[in-house]
C-alpha cells in the first residue's frame, strides 16, 4: 500500500482497484475457515514513466483466514499470508 501511495502522490493514478475473495469456505456453527485473496489493480491515465513499477500489478496476496461468529456478525480471528 505505501507503493501505491507514493505513486498517487504523483497524481498520474486514475483508479486503484482492490478486490477481495473468500475461498474453500469451511462452515463449523460459531467457526470457518477459508482462502482469501485480495488484488490489488492498478489503473493509470495515459503516460505511464517507465520508472513506474506497472510489471507489478495486478498484485494478488493469499492467506488462510479463520473467522468466528460473534453474534449476527463473522470476525476474522486469524489471517495468515501463504
Amino acid at each position: 500500500m505505501e507503493e501505491i501511495e507514493d505513486l498517487a502522490a504523483d497524481s498520474l493514478i486514475k483508479d486503484v482497484v482492490v478486490d477481495v475473495s473468500i475461498t474453500n469456505l469451511v462452515l463449523a456453527e460459531l467457526y470457518a475457515n477459508g482462502e482469501m485473496e485480495i488484488s490489488i489493480s492498478i489503473k493509470y491515465f495515459n503516460f505511464i514513466p517507465t520508472s513506474w513499477p506497472n510489471d507489478n500489478y495486478p498484485k494478488i496476496i493469499l492467506f488462510n483466514v479463520d473467522f468466528q461468529k460473534n453474534g449476527s456478525e463473522w470476525e476474522i480471528t486469524s489471517m495468515e499470508e501463504i
